[in-house]
């Protein structure tokens, strides 16, 4: 669970609200959540069809961009203060 709402997760959630507003931040975590289902139901057959290498393929590009967020969050926190 921490790696679905943990405080990344949360600090985004903060972040986006104050940039785009809560009416859209809430949709964006809706369409996330049902992403995040339907992935999670349907696992298995995307393992088998995607395939071990990419997955890791898929599994590093989003490292990266999560590594670009957090940079992203800690520059605009040192620069606001």
């Amino acid at each position: 669970m921490p790696l679905i709402a943990g405080p990344a997760a949360i600090a985004t959630l903060l972040q986006l609200t104050q940039t785009v507003g809560l009416p859209i931040t809430l949709l964006a975590l809706a369409v996330n959540l049902g992403l995040l289902v339907l992935s999670f139901a349907q696992a298995e057959n995307l393992m088998r069809l995607i395939g071990p290498s990419a997955l890791r393929a898929v599994s590093k590009i989003v490292s990266l961009l999560l590594a670009a967020i957090a940079v992203n969050l800690s520059r605009r926190g040192l620069t606001a203060g």
